[in-house]
């Protein structure tokens, strides 16, 4: 018998948490380089988590807001959120 997969639920200490945070509470205004100005965090590791993100459904990337693409969190995504231990 095979073992089903159990998915992962995000912690609320986590800097995935806190990149999908910024997208659920103000969708479509931020960018990979605000959060990471924002959170005083390196450029490069943002965007790590942000692919990270995309891949799982989370969030889609949008409006384009200077020269980076905004955020916008899918239905899984704010699930995720309002769900995270």
């Amino acid at each position: 018998m095979e073992k089903k997969k159990r998915k992962r639920r995000l912690s609320r200490a986590s800097r995935s948490w806190s990149v999908l945070n910024y997208a659920v509470c103000e969708p479509n205004e931020w960018t990979a380089r605000l959060i990471a100005e924002d959170l005083g965090d390196k450029f490069n590791r943002i965007t790590s988590i942000i692919k990270l993100l995309l891949n799982k459904g989370y969030v889609v990337k949008d409006a384009k807001v200077g020269k980076g693409r905004a955020l916008l969190p899918t239905p899984a995504g704010v699930e995720a959120l309002r769900t995270a231990v």
